[in-house]
């Protein structure tokens, strides 16, 4: 195992400890809260350490970043967020290649991944800021 992939393994079980700590004090279930790996100009050896410590939802702010990151390790497992903003000339490939969206600032947008969306995929989860 590399030295980073023992830091970020690390990194990861502190988070999920202190998540469940919180969730046990709260008494919320312990799979209400999802962590989001931002992996925004790191290599895919990255996010296969965070897939490998059991976190499955990735975050990218650049589409094209996330695209190449896509192509070289595809893990059916990841859920891919967008967490950038959402040019209109990206809401295509946004669609096609994300589960979620974070950034959504307008109806226009949203209306253009929902229409950019294929039938065949699960719906696109938007979260509008």
């Amino acid at each position: 195992m590399k030295k980073i992939d023992s830091f970020i393994q690390g990194n990861i079980a502190t988070v999920k400890a202190r998540i469940a700590q919180a969730l046990q004090q709260s008494g919320r279930e312990q799979d209400s809260v999802s962590i989001v790996a931002v992996t925004k100009r790191h290599s895919v050896h990255v996010i296969q350490a965070v897939v490998e410590a059991g976190i499955v939802d990735v975050g990218e702010s650049y589409v094209q970043e996330a695209l190449q990151k896509q192509a070289k390790y595809n893990d059916p497992r990841i859920r891919w967020h967008f967490i950038g903003q959402v040019q209109s000339n990206k809401c295509q490939l946004i669609a096609e290649h994300f589960s979620w969206v974070h950034s959504v600032s307008s109806v226009k947008v949203a209306m253009a991944l929902s229409r950019a969306r294929s039938a065949r995929q699960d719906p696109l989860n938007i979260c509008v800021q």
